[in-house]
C-alpha cells in the first residue's frame, strides 16, 4: 500500500549520501575560508616584571631571610581560635 502523505516519504540512499557529503564539504570550506580570511594577531608575551622571590609566595616552603615576621595570608576562622580553659569548662554540662 502506497503512503500518499509527505511525512512517509523516504529519500533514496543516493540522495541521503549526497546531502551528507555536501554538508560536510560546506563545513570544511567554511573553515578553510575563515582560516584564509582571518589574520593571525601578533602574540605579546611580555607580562612585565613579576615578583619571583620564593619568600614572597604564599605557597613557599622556604623561610624568609632574617627575623622578619611572616604576614598572615588568611584571617583565622572563628572555629580555629583556641578556647581558654575557663571557656572549655563552662561549656561542659553539669552532672
Amino acid at each position: 500500500m502506497s503512503m500518499p502523505h509527505e511525512e512517509h516519504h523516504e529519500l533514496p540512499p543516493f540522495w541521503s549520501w549526497t546531502i551528507l557529503v555536501l554538508l560536510s564539504v560546506v563545513i570544511v570550506l567554511w573553515g578553510l575560508l575563515n582560516y584564509r580570511w582571518i589574520p593571525d594577531t601578533p602574540r605579546r608575551w611580555d607580562l612585565g616584571v613579576l615578583p619571583d622571590v620564593p619568600g614572597q609566595s604564599p605557597y613557599s616552603t622556604a623561610e624568609p631571610a632574617g627575623n622578619a615576621p611572616v604576614p598572615r595570608q588568611v584571617a583565622p576562622l572563628p572555629e580555629g581560635v583556641p578556647l581558654s580553659n575557663n571557656t572549655a569548662t563552662a561549656a561542659e554540662p553539669e552532672p
